[in-house]
């Protein structure tokens, strides 16, 4: 395996895992050589980190090692391609119907008759990079209880939306406890990370209890960045399984064995939804699930397991569900994370509200999380900002800014702009007036914008008539000034020509009030 890179998310992972009891083994899950573990435990243990010190949280954890980590290249693994000449050798190894030969067996004949030096595992990863087709049949494996939740989506249906009044396809999140194969079912119109995490907290509130592992596909509201050995973790969901004290262990793309446990409830999660929409037409998404984990428990769960041979609920209430987690004492608030950008002016833009950064991070691409009333702007893990989410259109620290600058948000340079609009004309300065507002500071961008409309379609007929409308509609978008200019450019001349007897038979208003008539 080549050398791989770490980060302190990893690092805090692995020492997580360490403290909570797990052995080198089965730290290694996460992709990790038990050797490369053993080195990190070291590094942990130099700092006084071991299962019988007080657990540190994730921020202690940042700054105790913010400095300790040093990023490693990776090395290239070349020992797999070793084999990439014997390819046609290797198929025919492996398929011939006569005298097919296992993949271990060809690489001991490839070994033998050409001495190749590579290892079996490199030529495992030839073999699977290769012929996907030919791998190995499947070896069901049994875990003990309490030690892992199976998770999956699926499409389930559609539903009639009541918050927009129109039908939106409904998913099914699925998750079955491998022991017991006890099974919990939601179904949700969403799959983005507030309602994956919410799917989970109430599923395990369901089981009343938490596993030690949950297997999930790599899904983008879990998993960010899919990879074998180096998942990237949505940072809510990281945050959620931290909260409730287990692991999460994101299966290989395009590998449902990973995960077969729950792969084949996702066909009878639909079949479900489609009986419940059936049987009750009026029913919304609520109703529905609550009559599905009903079923769940004393229906499907009280059936007989064709694997198992047991009953799914009995087991589960007999064997595994005091073998799980207790839950915390508190339910775990969902926070919402967003990659955000520092534009030139020093704010970020997030939920259509603009908070100030100072002037070192323009240009910089950051993380904003929000959690209740609370918005924190992260510099990779590192809190930078914390901001109260109000009900501003603006908020900001003015000490972010240059004093110069700080002079041009008491009005300084608004003024200016105000004073570059009187040229064209008073109806023009009163709507840059009203598009500056109060903050004048704040809003002197859109002003600007304004002004370069202005000054590309000052020489149209109706100029101040269209200036006043745009003052009547509030707008303080340039696009939309540009937009109302071009409208009114389009309006057709209803002026009709008329002949010259057309005009002699005109008569004003006079003529029809004359006193002789």
């Amino acid at each position: 395996m080549g050398y791989r890179m770490i980060d302190l998310d990893q690092l805090f992972e692995i020492y997580r895992r360490h403290h909570s009891g797990q052995k080198n083994t089965e730290i290694s899950q996460l992709g990790y050589d038990r050797k490369t573990i053993g080195k990190y435990l070291n590094l942990l243990g130099e700092k006084g980190m071991t299962p019988q010190t007080a657990f540190l949280s994730r921020d202690e954890f940042f700054i105790l090692f913010k400095d300790a980590i040093q990023t490693r290249k990776t090395r290239g693994s070349t020992a797999s391609s070793q084999f990439e000449p014997y390819r046609e050798e290797i198929e025919k190894l492996v398929t011939d119907r006569g005298e097919r030969v296992k993949p271990k067996t060809a690489y001991r004949i490839l070994r033998e008759k050409y001495g190749i030096d590579a290892s079996y595992e490199s030529f495992k990863r030839f073999f699977r990079r290769n012929f996907p087709g030919e791998q190995s049949s499947i070896i069901r494996i049994e875990l003990e209880p309490g030690r892992e939740l199976q998770v999956d989506y699926g499409k389930a249906g559609t539903l009639l939306d009541p918050k927009t009044g129109k039908k939106r396809t409904v998913h099914a999140f699925v998750a079955t406890l491998s022991c017991s194969r006890h099974i919990f079912i939601e179904y949700v119109f969403s799959q983005n990370q507030e309602s994956f995490c919410e799917s989970f907290v109430r599923a395990f509130e369901y089981y009343g209890g938490v596993p030690k592992f949950i297997s999930i596909d790599n899904l983008k509201s879990g998993v960010i960045k899919p990879h074998l050995y180096e998942p990237e973790l949505n940072r809510s969901f990281q945050e959620m399984a931290e909260h409730y004290e287990t692991f999460i262990d994101p299966c290989r793309v395009g590998t449902p064995t990973d995960k077969g446990k729950v792969e084949r409830m996702v066909p009878l999660a639909r079949e479900e939804f489609r009986r419940l929409k059936n049987l009750h037409p009026e029913a919304g998404l609520g109703e529905i699930n609550e009559k599905t984990r009903i079923w769940c428990s004393e229906d499907y769960g009280m059936r007989i397991h064709g694997t198992t041979g047991e009953k799914p609920y009995v087991v589960f209430q007999e064997n595994e569900k005091i073998q799980l987690k207790g839950l915390p004492a508190n339910r775990f608030e969902i926070p919402l994370w967003k990659e955000v950008k520092v534009h030139p002016d020093q704010f970020i833009q997030f939920e259509k509200k603009r908070y100030s950064l100072p002037a070192r991070y323009r240009g910089e691409t950051l993380h904003v999380r929000k959690k209740g009333h609370i918005l924190d702007i992260f510099r990779g893990f590192e809190l930078i900002r914390s901001y109260p989410i109000t009900g501003k259109n603006a908020t900001y620290t003015e000490s972010d800014f240059p004093e110069v600058v700080r002079e041009m948000m008491h009005g300084g340079y608004a003024a200016y702009i105000l004073k570059q609009s009187e040229k064209f004309g008073k109806d023009a300065k009163n709507l840059i007036e009203s598009a500056l507002g109060p903050k004048s500071y704040l809003n002197t961008r859109r002003a600007q914008g304004l002004l370069r409309i202005l000054e590309e379609f000052i020489g149209v007929p109706d100029f101040n008539r269209i200036c006043q409308t745009a003052q009547i509609r509030k707008i303080d978008i340039p696009q939309k000034l540009r937009n109302l200019f071009e409208q009114e450019a389009r309006q057709p001349d209803l002026e009709i020509p008329r002949s010259e007897t057309g005009e002699a038979m005109l008569r004003s208003a006079d003529f029809f009030f004359k006193e002789d008539m």
